[in-house]
Parts: structure tokens; C-alpha cells; sequence
């Protein structure tokens, strides 16, 4: 039986479209009367750059440029073939997420990816061309990962998930980043684990706070010596409970929040699940 490879449209989009697009870093510093100018290409090369001066004398300025429109729709080419020719003629479904999102009404505590940039010029182009060359479709009041989840569940074992983004590891099977040429095999615990964990940490890229002060690190060490999926989870309202009596909060807005939070974490949620 072929591969079925369910792969992430969104990621593909991002970072093709970012491709295009290159930021520069110029420190100019006045030494000996003169100004004098320095370029960088990552703002931690520019920062690591003016600690050697004192804060007047140098000062960062950013350009950005960027690459005309084919740019980043060969490096969409290049990556989807280099995806597809992985596996041995693979079937494949590609999952775009679409403008509507039932975590923007159960985000309460912070809007929903509030704290996102703004997305690259070549965006809507890339979305097109995976569209038109590639069959991509897609989602309706879920994100792409949400449908690949869900088509997992149903698809069984010939599925790959392609993806880097960490947040599909909560889902078990086989899962294939093409960044790094990696195809592993996340086992039911694990994916449970990663679950939980991140219901304790949040996601600050998603503007989902978790649990204020819980690390990866203080989250594993809360995690740690759970023996299944109800050991986990019971550690996980534990340490709800006790952040909500910390703070002085009723039980039921405890439970609340833990809700909130799980239900945005949770990759596969539908409208009508509960945490």
C-alpha cells in the first residue's frame, strides 16, 4: 500500500514566502570623529556587535529586501518535490488552513495568535500556487493541523505526517521533517506526553499563555513518573489547581481556564470537543 503523506501546507507557505525576503543589519558607530557603518545579517550578529561599544555610540537601522514573486514560488516547487520524491509514489493531501478559526472565540484570557508578524508579501501568492499546481486545500473553521489530525486518526497506519511543526508531535505515527530528512515514529505515550505538556507551558507563538512561570523544564518535572495518559492529565489539573489557589480563584474558574488552554492546544479539537 502506498504512503499517505498529509502534508503541512501552512509551514510550506511560511517559509517559502520568507524565503523571498532577506532583512539587513546596519550598526553605525561614530570612532574617532568618524561615523562608520557595518552590515549584519541576523540581529543577534548586530547585537553581539554593538556590546562592544558603549549604547550612544552605535545605533542599528534594519532593511528589508525583498526577491521577486518567482523566488518564492521555485523554492515552493523545490521543497514539494523534494518532499514527494522522499517516498515511492506516494498519494498525498495538502491542508491549507482557512480564514476562520474556532479558537479565536475560546481564546478569552489573550486573543489567538495576537502577537503574530505580519505575513510575508508572497503569502497569498504561495497559497495560490500550492492551490493550483499542488491540489492544496482548505480548512473550514479548523487550522491545517487540526484536518491532518483528524485525517490520521481515520487514515491509519500507511500515513506520514509531513511536518516540523512541533505541535502535530501530539499526534502518534510516523512523521517525516523534510528540514532535517528525519522520518521517525511518535508512539501513543509520547504524543500524550507532548499534549500535556504543552497544555502546561502554553504556546507563545500561538499567544497562548499556559501556566505562568512552567518551562519546558518545570513541565517535565511535573510530567515525570506518570505512567499513562490518566496520570498525565491528572498531574496537569493538579497543577492548574494549585495555580488557581495561588492566585485565589474559585474551582470553577480553575476549571475554566484549564479548558481554555487545553482546547487551544489540543491539535484535532472539532467545534463540539471538550478537553
Amino acid at each position: 500500500m502506498s504512503d499517505i503523506l498529509l502534508i503541512d501546507g501552512d509551514i510550506i507557505r511560511y517559509r517559502c514566502a520568507f524565503a523571498a525576503e532577506k532583512t539587513h543589519y546596519l550598526v553605525t558607530q561614530i570612532f574617532e570623529g568618524y561615523q562608520q557603518y557595518h552590515e549584519f545579517d541576523t540581529a543577534k550578529e548586530a547585537k553581539e556587535y554593538i556590546e562592544t561599544w558603549e549604547p550612544e555610540q552605535a545605533n542599528t537601522w534594519i532593511r528589508k529586501e525583498t526577491r521577486p514573486v518567482e523566488f518564492a514560488l521555485q523554492a515552493t516547487k523545490t521543497t514539494m518535490e523534494a518532499i514527494l520524491a522522499r517516498f515511492d509514489n506516494p498519494l498525498y493531501r495538502l491542508c491549507l488552513s482557512g480564514t476562520t478559526n474556532f479558537r479565536d472565540s475560546v481564546a478569552t484570557t489573550k486573543k489567538y495568535k495576537g502577537d503574530r508578524p505580519p505575513k510575508p508579501k508572497h503569502y497569498k501568492a504561495v497559497g495560490q500556487y500550492l492551490e493550483e499546481q499542488y491540489g492544496a486545500k482548505y480548512t473550514y473553521g479548523i487550522e491545517a493541523d487540526d484536518a491532518i489530525a483528524l485525517d490520521a486518526a481515520s487514515l491509519g497506519e500507511s500515513v506520514v505526517i509531513v511536518s516540523t511543526d512541533k505541535d502535530l508531535r501530539q499526534i502518534p505515527g510516523r512523521h517525516y521533517d523534510w528540514t532535517t530528512g528525519e522520518l521517525g515514529r511518535v508512539s501513543r505515550r509520547e504524543a500524550a506526553f507532548n499534549f500535556c505538556r504543552q497544555i502546561l507551558t502554553g504556546d507563545p507563538t500561538d499567544n497562548i499563555p499556559g501556566l505562568e512561570g512552567v518551562g519546558p523544564v518545570k513541565a517535565d518535572q511535573i510530567l515525570d513518573g506518570a505512567q499513562n495518559s490518566v496520570e498525565l492529565m491528572e498531574r496537569v489539573r493538579s497543577a492548574y489547581r494549585d495555580y488557581g489557589n495561588a492566585r485565589g480563584w474559585s474551582e470553577d474558574k480553575s476549571v475554566g481556564y484549564f479548558i481554555e488552554q487545553a482546547t487551544l492546544v489540543k491539535i484535532g479539537a472539532r467545534f463540539d470537543d471538550n478537553a
